[in-house]
């Protein structure tokens, strides 16, 4: 059996030069890193980048969250479209929640959202906030009529 496979490798018209095992073992880590770079590079261009949406109470564009100008005016609204890892800059000012059954009415969290206050409504950097200075209050006082005790 042995001699019938030599010769057919010898017949055959194609041959292929033998690595030694220490340079196939660095193609082969080489291949796998090359690979894991590609699939980490596609999977990274596939994904959104984490979205800022803005509420600004005294804003007066478009309201649709997208910058500062164009900011929601209520808290409600950037909490009814935002999805997990998205990020919620909110505006110094006092925010309720809105809806018809006042009573009732709350902030429904998002979870994976993180919202941030303590913003002027200019920054572009969240670092640039102070939240001890603007302040930012999501109050239960629904309508306006609590008392300080």
């Amino acid at each position: 059996m042995k001699t019938q496979i030599t010769d057919n490798l010898r017949r055959s018209s194609t041959y292929f030069r033998m690595r030694s095992p220490i340079r196939s073992n660095i193609s082969l880590v080489l291949i796998a890193i090359v690979c894991v770079g590609l699939i980490g590079t596609s999977s990274a261009q596939t994904n959104d980048p984490q979205i800022v949406l803005y509420v600004k109470a005294d804003a007066s564009g478009a309201g649709d969250g997208t910058s500062w100008a164009d900011a929601y005016t209520d808290l409600q609204d950037a909490l009814a479209v935002v999805v997990p890892d998205d990020q919620i800059w909110v505006a110094a000012g006092t925010y309720t929640p809105s809806g018809l059954a006042l009573r009732t009415a709350t902030f429904q969290l998002i979870t994976g959202v993180s919202i941030y206050g303590g913003f002027v409504g200019t920054e572009v950097f969240r670092s640039e906030r102070d939240p001890a200075v603007n302040l930012t209050i999501l109050s239960g006082d629904l309508k306006g009529d609590d008392r300080e005790v």
